[in-house]
């Protein structure tokens, strides 16, 4: 079983140019419940990085291996970015995704009615409220809203076999 954790790095502002991240994990996989951390992050303090709603850079760790993605500015992405820490467990919906249910929805204020993700990009499907690891082409579908993208070749993701523990969290 591979684990896999994302790590916001900080607020878009202070990450311009920064460019993909690669670099390996002494730490042993994570464990997962497939729900959200039970450990609500700590309040903010005037000296903390900007909040998780101003987050666009974030890193990504399966099985060891760290790289960068970034969300976008969308409800639905900055909603997901506010729930930091948050550990879900993937696993296989068809050959071009993986996907994770949330135990509750995301924002979709603004969302479209459909989208057509790419290869390397992070999604969220509606209709299960999950959030989904595009590795190939899933085509248009109804109740999709694109979050951000991954910088690592999306063959990273489709090579995971069955569930895996993701978990997302904000960099100190």
């Amino acid at each position: 079983m591979a684990a896999i954790s994302v790590i916001v790095i900080g607020a878009a502002s202070q990450l311009s140019g920064c460019a993909a991240v690669l670099e390996t994990e002494s730490s042993a996989p994570a464990t997962s419940t497939g729900t959200p951390s039970a450990t609500p992050p700590a309040p903010a303090s005037p000296t903390d990085p900007a909040p998780a709603a101003d987050v666009s850079q974030i890193t990504i760790t399966i099985d060891g291996t760290r790289f960068t993605g970034t969300l976008n500015d969308s409800a639905t992405a900055q909603d997901l970015a506010s729930r930091l820490p948050l550990t879900v467990e993937f696993g296989p919906n068809n050959s071009d995704e993986k996907v994770a249910r949330l135990d509750t929805p995301l924002s979709t204020d603004g969302a479209p009615d459909s989208d057509d993700p790419l290869p390397g990009e992070i999604g969220y499907y509606i209709p299960w409220d999950a959030l989904v690891l595009y590795n190939g082409d899933a085509g248009d579908a109804p109740g999709t809203v694109r979050l951000g993208t991954f910088d690592i070749d999306p063959a990273l993701i489709a090579d995971q076999d069955g569930t895996f523990p993701v978990t997302f969290d904000v960099a100190r």
